[in-house]
């Protein structure tokens, strides 16, 4: 029976894959457990997949997944822990930005039965420049807002008793987001705080148009705030316009002309953009539900060493 599973995403990281691998395994090694990885290569176009096989050929604590193509970090997440096999899962990053000292303090935690969850937030982050680090507080703040949830130094670095597990595999949703599901779910929980480590393979692999992406597919899976704003812009559009006309009604019954061509032209044009928003915010919604009735696979596996090894 395994006690832990380690769950690492990896994607075009075969340059420092069995450095990184041999520093968790050191750590996950003193704390007496039994364990297993579980590296999900996320179609990785480098020699990511050949390496992940020798190292499974090496060691039987190790199992590999090849998707069939890069489906995204949340769906390499969730196909790993869809195999996972321990009482408790802790999901990492490869490339030791998630210290991987923090183990043992986890599954200490975890065993003494502080809580089901034990979750690594961040104290610092990475350097940042001023654009992204403005967009980042601006979404993180926006989710707080429509959702309640703080997630703004959570990370991906966690552990999940093996009750989480069952329930998050009860849900169904296709478009995952790891970070803002977890809290979702409840249980106890106990925050691990931690300084960001440096990245051991180089720079980040996600684009802002895969961020902008992810958060707008987490604002939306999480809240339909946004959808009731837009009969309360048509509400307040009806009181100003009905301000505006008794205001112009009462001038022509006093005999003052109504003027102001260039102000009903800036205000229809502001009518008019808030109409494509709302309709636009619609189809965000439209578009998440479309994606939800196709009932598409989250990821596809296309090669295991897992089976590989049980049919030996």
């Amino acid at each position: 029976m395994v006690a832990i599973s380690l769950v690492i995403p990896v994607y075009n990281e075969a340059d420092r894959l069995g450095v990184n691998f041999e520093k968790i395994r050191e750590q996950i090694g003193q704390t007496g457990e039994s364990f297993e990885f579980i590296f999900i290569d996320d179609g990785s176009t480098d020699e990511t997949w050949s390496y992940l096989k020798t190292l499974s050929r090496n060691h039987n604590e190790v199992f590999a997944h090849r998707l069939s193509r890069n489906f995204g970090k949340e769906s390499a997440v969730a196909a790993g822990l869809s195999v996972a096999r321990g009482d408790a899962v802790i999901v990492m990053d490869s490339d030791l930005e998630h210290p991987p000292e923090l183990i043992g303090k986890m599954i200490h935690i975890w065993r003494e039965g502080h809580a089901q969850i034990v979750e690594g937030v961040k104290e610092s982050r990475t350097p940042e420049g001023p654009l992204k680090r403005m967009l980042t507080k601006g979404y993180f703040f926006l989710f707080n807002a429509l959702t309640g949830f703080d997630i703004a130094q959570a990370t991906d670095y966690k552990l999940l008793d093996r009750s989480v597990l069952d329930s998050w595999a009860k849900l169904s949703e296709r478009g995952v987001f790891f970070r803002g599901l977890v809290p979702w779910l409840g249980f106890r929980r106990v925050a691990l705080p931690f300084h960001v480590g440096t990245r051991e393979s180089g720079g980040s692999r996600f684009t802002y148009r895969k961020l902008f992406g992810l958060s707008l597919q987490s604002l939306i899976s999480f809240s339909a705030l946004p959808l009731y704003l837009i009969p309360v812009c048509g509400v307040l559009f009806m009181l100003f316009a009905l301000v505006i006309g008794t205001i112009s009604i009462s001038q022509w019954m006093q005999g003052i002309a109504v003027e102001g061509f260039t102000t009903v032209i800036i205000l229809q044009l502001f009518i008019g953009g808030t109409l494509l928003l709302g309709l636009g915010i619609i189809g965000l919604y439209l578009s998440q539900l479309y994606e939800e009735v196709k009932g598409r696979p989250r990821f596809i596996i296309a090669e295991s060493t897992q089976e590989q090894k049980h049919s030996q």
